[in-house]
């Protein structure tokens, strides 16, 4: 009996490693060049992964790579800390990572308290963040650097949909508070 695999993806070579890579690269760091502006209306600004999705998130795609993106994201997070400007409200810079869509990580700049501690409540029937033990260190296992002043904290997702489970680990890198 013959197996047909719909999915061809799985099994595709990914061309163009280099250049993509330093496309991504180059396009975290243009994206994040300067500060945005304030908005307390809607209390947060952020900033996509300027790559594929099935680029990033595929099998196919070497660890160093995915290093790549995780390190570049942390370095233009701690150079947007220092490009903060003075304000009267409180301004935060966090570096997100999700594993294992590597996709959906982004930089997010919090404008205020309210949409801070807001954004970190997720427990319904839809979504559940369960806060990950101390004994986890994704900066020795990823081998990425990160500044003396970052906190890193992460959790697990899980996610309801109709009859389907999807689980996932976050981790905010950067101005979070313990």
């Amino acid at each position: 009996m013959r197996y047909l695999n719909i999915d061809t993806s799985v099994k595709k070579k990914i061309r163009g490693k280099k250049r993509k890579s330093i496309d991504m690269v180059e396009g975290i760091i243009r994206d994040s060049k300067n500060f945005p502006n304030i908005d307390i209306e809607n209390g947060y600004w952020h900033m996509h992964l300027p790559i594929k999705q099935s680029f990033i998130n595929s099998d196919k795609t070497p660890i160093k790579v995915k290093r790549q993106c995780i390190q570049t994201i942390i370095d233009c997070t701690n150079k947007l800390i220092s490009m903060k400007p003075k304000s009267a409200i409180p301004v935060r810079v966090i570096a997100y990572v999700n594993f294992p869509d590597l996709w959906y990580s982004e930089i997010i700049v919090f404008f205020g308290d309210n949409y801070y501690k807001g954004y970190f409540e997720r427990d319904n029937e839809y979504q559940k963040w369960i806060p990950l033990e101390d004994k986890r260190d994704i900066v020795k296992e990823w081998n990425i650097k990160i500044p003396n002043t970052f906190v890193a904290k992460g959790y697990k997702e899980i996610l309801y949909n109709d009859d389907s489970i999807y689980k996932n680990e976050l981790w905010y890198l950067g101005e979070v508070e313990k």
